[in-house]
């Protein structure tokens, strides 16, 4: 589990932050481009619903994921 969040981490921080989440939706985005996936498919989200995605899982209310959040946003996954 602590590999997949390091995988979000960008910087290695020890949380998840908001540029965190839109580097991989954009990351997610370009990987499906180059496979011939069209635009329609793709995940699109604004800075207001990741924002709001995070605040639904901050236990701790930091405005960012920490590694118990992820472990516990996981468990839907």
């Amino acid at each position: 589990m602590k590999i997949n969040f390091r995988l979000f981490d960008v910087g290695n921080k020890g949380y998840l932050q908001l540029s965190d989440l839109k580097k991989v939706i954009n990351d997610v985005n370009r990987e499906f481009k180059e496979m011939g996936m069209d635009g329609e498919h793709l995940p699109t989200l604004r800075d207001d619903q990741i924002k709001a995605m995070i605040e639904e899982f901050d236990g701790d209310q930091d405005d960012v994921i920490n590694f118990a959040e992820f472990k516990h946003i996981m468990k839907f996954a």
